[in-house]
Parts: structure tokens; C-alpha cells; sequence
């Protein structure tokens, strides 16, 4: 340590550091560290760099320039809770081989701003609460992403509070098979669409929308939930959510649906199709009379299973 700056190096003139295969936890839980200076750690045989800021929360700015990622398969909570960064300089990181990037930003709670456009995401699988409780992020460019290979996006963006627009036209959501809580608490969401999200081998959707609670419409039309088991509290809180669009739902596989709908209490506009079917008895519409398109009044509790129509609450 010189100071608050820990400094790498061999003490020996021209000869570099030679980082091991695994630096799990390297820097983590150095809460006084200010700087580090990588100019003298040579990291081109790592492949394990998982949690190894984790907890810097001092750390306000990192040159990342010097670090030879071209092996590393996993950044895993990479850089989770570094709550001093307000933004990171990403551009050097080779990301190409990199396998699992979950809960890498997750609780880097006063990060406003993330450009991920040089990220090569071809190789990723594991997308699991990656920007989860960044709660001051304004700003996120996704655009270059490659999600071909990604299974797991739960809580993805989970808690992202101050988040108004999220651009995903670039996700290739095919191979996902949980979104769980992907949007939860995304609260200054005015919209979103995710019309190219394949859902065809999703199971498990619980919380996926829970508390974004400037949503006023959303259209899942496009959905293909044949393989969802869970849709607990999927839109719970939506408190502004006027017109859902469920229409192409099959919830042949579902098994829970409680508090699906739980506190949408502006929720007036709701568009079922013929394999949709309510599941037990605590889904929790909102009360009121539910109209069919023929005019036919339902209570919230006794809308038909199976029928395709929009109904509408008044």
C-alpha cells in the first residue's frame, strides 16, 4: 500500500506481476482503497476475475486499461457494490469468451450512467441480476448485445428505479428460460416493448413486471408462454396500468398465479385469448364489473377460462 493506493509490483525493474489463473475476490471488500495501479500486473492468463472489486465502495474511478481479459470466462459480481462509481470506463475489457456476467454492476447503487457498447456478449449465458439495485442508473446502452446464448435474465434489471426507457430491440431472447423479476421495481418505466422477445422456452415469469408502476399499457401479444409455470405477481403493483394485451398467453403449464394482478387498481382493459385459464383463486383482479365485448357482466372473480376476449372493467 502507498497510502490509499494499493500499487502491484515485483520490485524489480521491467518485471511484471503474473496474475494467477483465478483472482476470485482479489481486490474485494477493500473498503479504504481509493486508486489501484495495474501498470505493472500482467493478467493474460486469468480466467476467473468473479468479485474482484466486490465491495470497493471508495473506489471512484478505475483505469481498466492495462488488465488482458482475452481468457477470462467469468466477471460475475465483477464490480458488485462499488457504490462510489457514478460511471465506469469499459472500452478496454475483451469480453469474448466471458460465460457469466451475473450480478457484475448489481448494487453499484449511485452508477448513473453505463455505455456497454463494446461489450462482446456472444459467449454469455448468465445475465442473472446483472444491473439489479443500480438505483441511480439514467442511462444504459445495450444496443451491441448478443443474447443468443443467455439462460438466465432473472431480476436482470431489477430495482433500476430511475430507469425511464430501456432500449432492447437487440436481445435474441430464445434460449432464456427465467425472466423472474427481470423489470421489477423498474418504477420510472413509462414504457416498454419488448414485441421481439421470444418467450417460447421461458418457465418461470413470477414478478417479472412487479411494482413498474408508471406502466400504463403493455402489449404481450408476441408472448409464447407454453413452458411458464409461475406467473406469481407478474404485474403486482402495476398501480398506473391500464390495458393489458395478454392475448396469446397458454397457461396450460402454470401452477401459480397468486397476486398476478394483485394491486393493478387501475387496471380497466384486459385482453384474454382461448388457452388462457385462471389459476386457484387468488390471481386478484381488480373489483368491479368486467364487461365482455357482448356486454356480458362478470365480477373479477367469475371471467371464463378459455375465451378469447378483451374485457373491460367500469
Amino acid at each position: 500500500m502507498d497510502g490509499t493506493t494499493m500499487v502491484v509490483s515485483s520490485q524489480l525493474p521491467n518485471q511484471k506481476i503474473i496474475a494467477a489463473e483465478n483472482c476470485y475476490s482479489m481486490f474485494s471488500s477493500k473498503s479504504n482503497l481509493i486508486s489501484i495501479d495495474f501498470g505493472n500486473l500482467d493478467t493474460s492468463n486469468v480466467n476467473i476475475m468473479s468479485y474482484m472489486f466486490n465491495n470497493c465502495s471508495e473506489l471512484t474511478t478505475l483505469d481498466l486499461s492495462p488488465l488482458d481479459t482475452q481468457n477470462v470466462i467469468n466477471m460475475s459480481n465483477m464490480f458488485h457494490s462499488c457504490s462510489g462509481f457514478t460511471s465506469i470506463g469499459l472500452s478496454s475489457l475483451d469480453t469474448s469468451n466471458v460465460v457469466n456476467m451475473s450480478y457484475m454492476f448489481s448494487d453499484c447503487s449511485n452508477l448513473a450512467s453505463l455505455d456497454l457498447t463494446s461489450f462482446n456478449t456472444c459467449n454469455v449465458n448468465d445475465m442473472e441480476d446483472m444491473f439489479s439495485w443500480c438505483a441511480e442508473l439514467t442511462s444504459l446502452n445495450l444496443s451491441s448485445f448478443t443474447t443468443n446464448n443467455v439462460n438466465d435474465m432473472n431480476s436482470m434489471f431489477m430495482g433500476c428505479s430511475n430507469l425511464t426507457s430501456l432500449n432492447l430491440s437487440s436481445f435474441n431472447t430464445s434460449f432464456v428460460s427465467y425472466m423472474g423479476g427481470m423489470f421489477s421495481r423498474c418504477s420510472s418505466l413509462t414504457s416498454l416493448d419488448l414485441s421481439n422477445f421470444d418467450t417460447s422456452n421461458v418457465i418461470g415469469m413470477s414478478g417479472l413486471f412487479e411494482g413498474c408502476s408508471k406502466l400504463t399499457e403493455l402489449d404481450l401479444s408476441s408472448f409464447n408462454t407454453g413452458k411458464a409455470s409461475d406467473m406469481y405477481e407478474m404485474f403486482y403493483s402495476c398501480k398506473n396500468l391500464k390495458t393489458l394485451n395478454l392475448s396469446s398467453f397458454n397457461t396450460e403449464k402454470v401452477t401459480r398465479m397468486n397476486d398476478m394482478f394483485g394491486s393493478c387498481s387501475k387496471l380497466t382493459n384486459l385482453s384474454l385469448g382461448d388457452k388462457f385459464a385462471f389459476v386457484g383463486s387468488n390471481y386478484n383482479l381488480p373489483y368491479g364489473a368486467w364487461y365482455s365485448s357482448d356486454g356480458t357482466a362478470y365480477t373479477s372473480t367469475t371471467i371464463p377460462s378459455n375465451k378469447a376476449d378483451t374485457y373491460t372493467r367500469r
